[in-house]
């Protein structure tokens, strides 16, 4: 079922039920999607056992800490992969050397008086707040995660 479909069935309740009866159809859903996931779940496992093993806590129910995940790994080549892919996604997308962002004005109002400046003036505190911050080193962990 397409996104878009999924959302309008939630929404678009048929008339005439009560809450109870939807209540029951949102959960009967959920149980449904779960059992789709759940095919996936220990193949999702594995690979981040040999792709992030420090954060490789799909299936567990609990987190401790745990050295022999590492030492189940029998090569880097997965570890690295990932490295090298968070950081070409971090000189590519977000690099903290150069502007990768910027506000513009809507056509609406972009001929007004100062309105250019304006929002060059916001994309500014934006990429100094976010240059002070600990964005890029939050945004790399995401592109961690996302490998």
């Amino acid at each position: 079922m397409a996104k878009k479909d999924a959302i309008a069935e939630a929404v678009d309740a048929p008339k005439g039920k009560s809450n109870t009866e939807l209540g029951a159809g949102i959960v009967s859903r959920w149980s449904r999607l779960e059992a789709d996931r759940n095919y996936w779940m220990s193949m999702w496992q594995q690979i981040a056992e040999l792709v992030m093993p420090r954060k490789s806590y799909i299936l567990a129910t609990t987190i401790t800490p745990n050295s022999e995940r590492e030492a189940r790994l029998y090569d880097s080549t997965g570890v690295r992969a990932n490295q090298i892919l968070a950081a070409g996604c971090m000189s590519y997308i977000t690099p903290a050397d150069s502007r990768w962002c910027s506000f513009d004005a809507p056509e609406s109002i972009e001929d007004g008086d100062g309105v250019q400046e304006y929002f060059a003036e916001v994309t500014e505190i934006v990429m100094d707040t976010l240059a002070r911050s600990n964005f890029h080193q939050a945004i790399h962990e995401v592109y961690l995660d996302r490998g």
